[in-house]
């Protein structure tokens, strides 16, 4: 097996995941609610509410980083 062959393996069984995680970031991730309570009352309402604060934590990570080498 070449190490190309290997490589490609890797990315593919770590798609899934990754996807899961772009997913997320980009704002489409499934409705969740805190309690099964609150699922039961709201599983009739075709209405979407959500915050996605993903993608603010992960760009002010990034923003806050600093490298002197590339500076």
């Amino acid at each position: 097996m070449s190490d190309l062959t290997k490589a490609f393996d890797a990315i593919q069984i770590k798609q899934i995941n990754y996807s899961t995680l772009w997913d997320y970031y980009s704002g489409t991730q499934p409705l969740r609610y805190s309690t099964e309570r609150l699922s039961e009352i709201f599983h009739d309402i075709k209405a979407y509410f959500a915050q996605n604060w993903c993608s603010v934590v992960v760009d002010s990570v990034l923003d806050g980083w600093y490298c002197p080498a590339l500076a």
